[in-house]
């Protein structure tokens, strides 16, 4: 029985070490249970906004099932309580993988949406290059995942200077157009770096 423990131990740590070395060498395991989730076969139990999945279907989570069900069986095994070592190891390797699978669906609805250009308009914007009297410039629009850049065309064809502050009144395909900001004249205490 020990021997069985140290396939299912060897296993649940082998394939995701070598799947770490090999990189997409063994990616078409991975599709093998990922073709579970493509049949969006829902069988989770739901508490709250929580879902609880109860068959584990991707090869990390089986493969921690593994580990934790070869390690505690042989712990818990010393011989003659055979049953009771195995059912321990079932229910705590279970547990383990479908804490592994819950883990998994939330980084997967974990999803960074790039703002829209109307978002972008309630963003942070400041001149990176000065906007020259009727030509272009560049602007940076700080949001909530970080700083995205864009060329910009200043609303009434003025000069704005570098490190300005500015608001974005609409895009031109995906140029900005922009006028200096009121509030930062108004209030720039709230627009010190």
């Amino acid at each position: 029985m020990q021997t069985a423990y140290t396939v299912c131990m060897a296993v649940g740590i082998g394939i995701p070490l070598i799947s770490l070395v090999f990189g997409q060498l063994f990616d078409f395991l991975n599709g093998v249970f990922e073709f579970f989730d493509g049949l969006d076969i829902d069988i989770d139990l739901e508490l709250g906004d929580t879902g609880i999945p109860l068959v584990p279907a991707s090869l990390q989570s089986i493969c921690a099932g593994l580990l934790v069900f070869g390690t505690v069986g042989k712990i818990s095994f010393n011989g003659s309580n055979y049953l009771f070592a195995n059912i321990l190891a079932a229910a705590l390797g279970y547990v383990a993988a479908l804490a592994i699978q819950m883990l998994i669906g939330k980084l997967k609805k974990v999803e960074h949406k790039p703002p829209t250009q109307e978002e972008l308009s309630f963003c942070l914007t400041r001149v990176t290059n000065t906007i020259k009297e009727g030509s272009y410039g560049k602007v940076s629009v700080k949001t909530d995942n970080g700083t995205v850049s864009y060329p910009a065309k200043s609303l009434d064809r003025a000069e704005i200077r570098q490190g300005s502050y500015v608001d974005i009144i609409k895009f031109e395909k995906h140029t900005a157009i922009v006028q200096k900001s009121k509030l930062s004249e108004e209030y720039p205490q709230l627009f010190h770096d």
